[in-house]
């Protein structure tokens, strides 16, 4: 007898089930897709109520400096600002200590204490040809630059409602001294602590959700924690740039560069307009601004031959799709709490109440 019967139907493999509950050690015993939707939405959570914390730790300490500042001076510090009588230096010097301490303080505590991400994943910084590098950062600066204009085009738009978009003004940098410390408070301290704390931090956290997911999210609380209306569109847009560059790299220092880059051509057009006449300023400014968008595109040009621009981002398997995970994230404690300050800010700055 022909025990080699090609006529037998092979054995049929059974298809993957996905089971109907799954162990978890903080929710127990529950279904794979609630599961996901827990997780994603109490991470949001949590990492939406830090930048709240960072918001109350600034204005606390501009406070308490205040204070302090009155007491021991006898300016009339009801305002923070050089008008009031604080000399300009203590002004710099003072902006710069808050924002250190307001910014990195809260991320790093949540980074420390958190078990689920090492300081390692934070602070990425793997190696990256300086030749790319300078590309990345060129490309990042210029589409950045590019994001002012729907900036102004929108606080042109509520503007025609009869609003006064006002941004927040530092007062003129006239000595040496000053100047340095205006570069620092604000080229050099906050793209480090900024870039850590929501590129590192909230960024670096939500990977796990998917790279994308990661990206958008990252960029949507560092846009709306600026708290303007020219400014969340703005940084919105460079904050999506930052985040895409900080996992396509994965070195926090391309980050930096770009951040600190932009923040110090803004210092050098705020120098030009205080020390130069109206026509040198502009064609300066002009200069400036025209040229680093040239040298964006080049870079994106260049990139995209080299083929550095085209990675395939982390999708991870999980039972819930893209709509399921922006219900999570909107609807959450965290999220709403965040949302609600800072379009409630941005409301009370457009009524000039604060």
């Amino acid at each position: 007898m022909d025990t080699n019967n090609t006529n037998v139907m092979p054995e049929a493999k059974p298809e993957y089930a996905v089971p109907e509950k799954v162990y978890d050690l903080k929710y127990g015993y529950i279904e794979p897709k609630k599961l996901d939707k827990k997780r994603v939405r109490g991470k949001v959570s949590v990492l939406s109520f830090i930048p709240i914390i960072m918001f109350v730790s600034m204005y606390s300490l501009v406070f308490i400096s205040q204070i302090v500042i009155g007491i021991t001076t006898g300016y009339d510090t009801v305002k923070f600002s050089v008008s009031s009588g604080i000399p300009t230096t203590v002004y710099f010097a003072l902006n710069a200590m808050v924002s250190a301490v307001a910014t990195c303080l809260p991320f790093f505590i949540y980074a420390i204490a958190s078990k689920e991400i090492t300081m390692n994943e934070v602070i990425r910084t793997h190696r990256v040809k300086f030749s790319d590098g300078i590309l990345m950062v060129l490309m990042g600066v210029g589409i950045c630059l590019l994001a002012n204009f729907p900036a102004n085009w929108l606080g042109d738009f509520v503007e025609g409602f009869g609003f006064t978009v006002s941004e927040s003004s530092s007062p003129s940098a006239n000595t040496l001294e000053q100047i340095l410390l205006s570069v620092i408070g604000v080229a050099v301290i906050p793209p480090i602590m900024e870039e850590f704390a929501f590129r590192g931090v909230i960024l670096g956290t939500l990977r796990r959700f998917g790279d994308w997911f990661a990206i958008i999210l990252s960029s949507l609380i560092f846009g709306f924690m600026h708290m303007s209306v020219t400014g969340i569109p703005f940084a919105i847009i460079s904050g999506f740039v930052l985040g895409y560059v900080y996992v396509i790299t994965g070195n926090i220092w391309v980050n930096i560069g770009i951040h600190a880059l932009n923040n110090l051509i803004s210092v050098g057009m705020d120098l030009s307009n205080d020390h130069l006449s109206e026509t040198a300023a502009d064609i300066l400014n002009g200069g400036i601004f025209i040229g680093f968008i040239v040298l964006g595109i080049a870079a994106i040009v260049v990139l995209v031959v080299k083929k550095k621009l085209h990675i395939r981002l982390f999708r991870p398997k999980m039972m819930i799709n893209g709509w399921n995970k922006f219900v999570c994230t909107v609807i959450n404690p965290g999220f709403i709490c965040f949302m609600l300050l800072c379009l409630g800010y941005v409301s009370l700055t457009l009524f000039g109440i604060i």
